[in-house]
């Protein structure tokens, strides 16, 4: 949207640019700027893939890889992008990533993004072959009505021994609603 300068949504699923979903034929295709989505970790993504700029791991494999490879390879530029940082003020995020892909400012073309791009509205589009079930509420922080208190602690000291001295910034509710 940003890229097309539209906030006309895109038909269809976001399947047609994703790494692990893609032929390289189909890859080829997709015109650059490349404006890629994966659950790869980093070192499955193809290494002449990132050399010709051409949703797995679990997340405490998939986090901290990350976070090594933004570090050791600022060649490539990576922009990271919250759910939690989207719901909860949209507009920064969007302007954020528009500078990052070096899009002209224009707030106007940004509210409508954000307002298209809204869990609900993109929920209500989804096809009828894809599960809805995986789509839940949309509710940030919503764990806490699934999480026993038990788990809830155990999530909590394997998070911090996981991502111990990690510096990408990580929440699991707004920071409106945080007690």
């Amino acid at each position: 949207m940003l890229v097309a300068q539209s906030s006309k949504r895109v038909a269809g699923s976001k399947d047609h640019t994703m790494l692990e979903m893609i032929s390289q034929n189909q890859f080829n295709g997709v015109p650059s700027a490349r404006v890629l989505n994966t659950h790869l970790l980093f070192s499955e993504i193809p290494e002449d893939l990132l050399k010709k700029k051409l949703d797995f791991g679990g997340y405490f494999e998939y986090m901290p890889e990350w976070e090594r490879a933004i570090q050791s390879h600022p060649e490539y530029p990576v922009h990271l992008l919250s759910y939690e940082d989207l719901t909860e003020d949209g507009l920064t995020e969007v302007r954020k990533l528009a500078e990052f892909l070096g899009v002209p400012s224009n707030d106007e073309l940004f509210r409508e993004i954000v307002a298209e791009c809204s869990f609900a509205k993109m929920k209500a589009e989804k096809g009828p072959m894809e599960r809805r079930d995986w789509w839940k509420d949309g509710i940030v922080g919503d764990w806490k009505n699934w999480f026993t208190v038990a788990q809830n602690e155990m999530f909590d000291a394997l998070y911090e021994e996981k991502v111990k001295g990690s510096t990408i910034p990580t929440r699991f509710e707004l920071k409106s609603r945080a007690t």
